[in-house]
Order: structure tokens, then C-alpha cells, then sequence
């Protein structure tokens, strides 16, 4: 697929995580149990059912700056969708670690300094198990940061994970014919969703 490079989180985000191409998700959480056996992989993304993460975006070229939101599905104990700008994309969460439907791998193990494996549109390397990341949602020490990374078609993505919370940070860089673009994302906020209609009448 194509996208400009103004997009660049959609570069980082949306092909590390989400893909292209992703069609809206259907709403099949009552398919299975949503309560898995928490492998060490997962723990760095736990993939919770109902979670919503708010990320701050701010693209470097123009200084614009806004939020995403992402929506974490479980149809089932070994899968879970993710919803960034309705666009989705299934993940296998497996003894190995959590594999993208449509190829490659969104974190696996080992989880060590150097270990490799096959992203979405490159090789990932784990350049940390001990980072610290500031965000407006706090500080987060004890993460594991990936460089996904693909000189055929230009894009690098660094990513962090964090224990118990998932992607807190986010720098996405790449080049689309002379134009080269950077965007990074970090965590706002993040949750169980709020459903408006089950509050009480008058909050």
C-alpha cells in the first residue's frame, strides 16, 4: 500500500502493528475466554480486552502534532485485534511470542540484547530489556526496545515496550522517494474503556 509521509506514525504504528490495508473491526469478543496464560512476551504487551491507549503524536517536518487512539479486542485467549484509526489487525499471541496475522512478528522471544527476528516489513532487533522512557502517562523503566529496520524501502521504527502496559513510545522515520519524514508517539493515557451509556443518569 501507499501513504504519504505526513503519516509517519501510520508508517510506524500501522505497518509495525496495524498493517495496511486493514479492514474495520467486527466486534467478536464473545467468541472465547479472554483471560490467557501470560507469557513473558506478553507481559511486555498485554493485549487486555476493552484497554484504550491515547498516544500524543507529533510529526517532526511540520511540528503538527495530535492524538491516536488505539482499542485492544479478545476474540479469543490466543488472539487479539488491534483498532488504530479503524483500521485492524489480528495478532496471534503464541508460546513464542505475538505474531501479526498477515506476517512477521510484533515481539518475540528471546527477549535479550541483540536477539533478531522477522517484523512486518523488516528485521527487528532488541536494542534494550532495561530502557527508561518519560511520557505524559509517567516513567517507565524496565522496557524492551525493537529497531525494526528495511533499506529496500527506507523505513526504520523503534519501538518501546513496557512491562504490564504495553507500547509507550514510538519514533517512526522514513523515506518516500526525495522526501524524508520522521513522526513520534507517546503514551497519554491508557485504560479499561468507558462505556457513556452504562453511567449513571446525571454524570
Amino acid at each position: 500500500c501507499s501513504m504519504p509521509i505526513r503519516t509517519n506514525f501510520e508508517l510506524g504504528l500501522l505497518l509495525a502493528v496495524v498493517g495496511c490495508g486493514g479492514a474495520a473491526a467486527q466486534n467478536d469478543s464473545k467468541l472465547g475466554p479472554t483471560e490467557p496464560v501470560i507469557t513473558d512476551v506478553e507481559r511486555y504487551m498485554p493485549l487486555k480486552a476493552d484497554t484504550v491507549y491515547a498516544f500524543e503524536t507529533s510529526i517532526e517536518n511540520s511540528g503538527e502534532k495530535g492524538v491516536l487512539m488505539m482499542h485492544v479486542d479478545r476474540p479469543r485467549a490466543n488472539q487479539a485485534v488491534l483498532v488504530v484509526g479503524g483500521k485492524a489487525q489480528r495478532l496471534e499471541i503464541e508460546k513464542q511470542g505475538i505474531r501479526l496475522s498477515n506476517g512477521g512478528w510484533l515481539l518475540k522471544a528471546p527477549l535479550s540484547v541483540a536477539a533478531q527476528f522477522k517484523g512486518q516489513f523488516g528485521q527487528v532487533v532488541i536494542r534494550s530489556t532495561d530502557a527508561t522512557v518519560d511520557t505524559p502517562a509517567g516513567r517507565f523503566t524496565g522496557c524492551v526496545e525493537t529497531i525494526e529496520e528495511s533499506t529496500a524501502v527506507q523505513k526504520r521504527v523503534t519501538t518501546v515496550f513496557c512491562p504490564d502496559i504495553g507500547i509507550v513510545a514510538l519514533d517512526a522515520e522514513g523515506t518516500i522517494g526525495d522526501d524524508f519524514g520522521r513522526e513520534r508517539a507517546v503514551l497519554r493515557s491508557y485504560g479499561p474503556r468507558v462505556d457513556i451509556n452504562s453511567l449513571p443518569a446525571g454524570k
